[in-house]
């Protein structure tokens, strides 16, 4: 692309630099033409002009027998020899030497006839008739003919070189434009090729790994264009596919990490309450008071039930999760979530602080149906580790295109160090907890392509952030019908 690119505009300048050639060659052979035609018309009107004072002056000489006289006559011979060597240099059409041939031998003549009239016996002693008006005319006449052709002819050849030249006056400018729209023509069309094999699949090509940015690599982005962004595009596309089977083998990888991680904790969840279960049923056949009795059953069905919760937690937990995104404001979803933890705010007597709610709201893209799971197992944290008569804050704020929920509690703080990373569930002090309610809200979260942390203040107790972007971001890969876990 490149070499085409540099050589249209050689050929560009090539073109240019062959008009304006042409152009200054032919101005400068017209002009050296003209010129060379006007010095042969001055030569020519030199000669007829020398010519005519030599005949005056060797009839003056014959006349008055003065030697003086011829000598000056013979001198101006050599002159007249001198104009027509010159003429003949310049004569280099055969046209042009043929003329000066014929003035020459006209010449010749000339000299021979005023010779043989002025050698005349008679007119020695008939001297007045040398003045006679018409003899050089007589004795010339020749000579005025052929002059008079060899001026008719150069000044046609004048007046043609002239119209020449008024041609090339007018054809220069139309070469010119025409030259100039050629070479804007090469330059639209260089422009068009670089469009063509570069900048159009340049802009595909950065916007197919913008794409592939977003984490959709089995996307592929078309190869065309110059060689090199052809190459760039297929080391792109290749990238994509390694790294696509990369990211597959990593999942797989994590998973089987994952799955090795979870399976002490599920182990230690289940055989602490079969335990419990197990020696609660053996110790029933030493129980004799009914009261006793009736009180195994219950330990019993107690631990069964909060087994059975923490299974149904653990699956809602490794369950993929599909969000149904809808538009909600953030101020719906927290009063709705609010209002199944009304009883319990109400037995502990809390307060409830909502902080720039009203000019703070804004509206969400979300699952109000998970997103309220995720707030509800939050909040009903924050109300379980408060005390009596406390207070709970929610607080709205816009930060950097981001809507930031901010709980916060008066508890004691939180004890372990959440991470979204983190698949073990966290340890709860909740008689009917299962330690998966902070796990659940992460992966909620994460697959609407929020943040979630928490920490805690100087002032004490628990808060937990959740930050939302307002700007529409690339969302976290919703997971399909395989169970993986978080």
């Amino acid at each position: 692309m490149l070499l085409w690119h540099e050589l249209t505009f050689v050929l560009m300048v090539v073109l240019i630099a062959v008009g304006g050639g042409v152009s200054l060659s032919v101005w400068g052979r017209v002009s050296i033409e003209q010129h060379r035609v006007n010095t042969m018309l001055l030569l020519n009107e030199q000669l007829r002009g020398e010519l005519f004072r030599q005949l005056h002056l060797v009839i003056q000489a014959r006349m008055l027998d003065d030697t003086r006289g011829m000598e000056r006559a013979r001198n101006q011979s050599r002159r007249i020899e001198d104009s027509f060597n010159e003429l003949w240099g310049l004569a280099e059409r055969r046209t042009h030497a043929r003329r000066v041939q014929q003035l020459q031998f006209h010449y010749r003549e000339l000299q021979n006839n005023m010779n043989r009239v002025l050698n005349d016996p008679l007119l020695r002693f008939q001297r007045l008739r040398l003045l006679a008006p018409g003899l050089p005319a007589a004795l010339q006449s020749g000579y005025e003919a052929a002059y008079a052709a060899f001026r008719d002819a150069l000044t046609l050849e004048k007046r043609e070189l002239e119209d020449r030249i008024l041609r090339w006056t007018w054809l220069t400018p139309l070469l010119a434009a025409v030259l100039f729209l050629f070479a804007l023509a090469l330059v639209l069309y260089s422009r068009r090729v670089v469009q063509r094999d570069f900048v159009r699949p340049m802009r595909r090509l950065t916007a197919g790994a913008r794409i592939l940015g977003e984490d959709k690599l089995e996307h592929r982005i078309a190869a065309e264009g110059a060689l090199e962004v052809h190459d760039l595009t297929k080391v792109l596309n290749t990238l994509a596919r390694d790294l696509a089977a990369s990211r597959v083998s990593l999942v797989q990888s994590e998973r089987g990490a994952a799955l090795g991680a979870l399976v002490p904790v599920i182990a230690h969840n289940i055989r602490n309450p079969l335990a419990s279960i197990r020696a609660t049923a053996q110790s029933l056949e030493d129980i004799e008071e009914e009261r006793e009795r009736e009180e195994a059953r219950l330990a019993i069905i107690n631990t069964t039930d909060h087994l059975g919760r923490w299974v149904n937690s653990l699956l809602s937990y490794l369950h993929p999760l599909k969000p149904n995104r809808v538009r909600i404001r953030a101020t719906r979803l927290l009063e709705k979530t609010l209002v199944l933890l009304e009883p319990r705010v109400h037995d502990k007597d809390m307060e409830l602080r909502r902080l720039a709610w009203e000019t703070q709201d804004c509206e969400l893209e979300s699952d109000p149906s998970l997103v309220e799971q995720a707030l509800y197992g939050l909040l009903l944290n924050a109300v379980e580790s408060s005390p009596r008569g406390g207070a709970l804050e929610i607080e709205l704020a816009q930060h950097a295109g981001q809507l930031e929920i901010r709980i916060r509690d008066q508890g004691a703080g939180i004890q372990f160090e959440p991470h979204a990373t983190k698949l073990e569930p966290g340890p709860t002090t909740k008689r009917l907890g299962t330690g998966l309610g902070i796990p659940f809200a992460f992966r909620i979260c994460e697959v609407h392509g929020w943040e979630l942390s928490f920490h805690r203040p100087e002032a004490g107790g628990t808060e937990v952030l959740i930050r939302i972007p307002l700007e529409p971001t690339p969302r976290a890969p919703e997971e399909d019908g395989e169970e993986t876990p978080a």
